[in-house]
């Protein structure tokens, strides 16, 4: 995925990952999909953290 829609997805990842205290340790935005390796404090789950990426609800 590249162009402004890449960039764009690169923004909301980083932004949602800085307000849960997520560190991203590794990222790649692919045409059709994201790969991300994180380190996640430990009072957010794994499944809460991918809602908010996905366009769950935000803290």
């Amino acid at each position: 995925m590249g162009g402004e829609v890449g960039k764009r997805v690169r923004e909301l990842v980083r932004e949602i990952c800085k307000r849960n205290d997520v560190e991203i340790l590794k990222g790649h935005v692919s045409k059709d999909h994201v790969h991300l390796f994180v380190s996640v404090p430990q009072h957010l789950t794994i499944s809460k953290l991918v809602q908010y990426l996905k366009g769950g609800e935000f803290i």
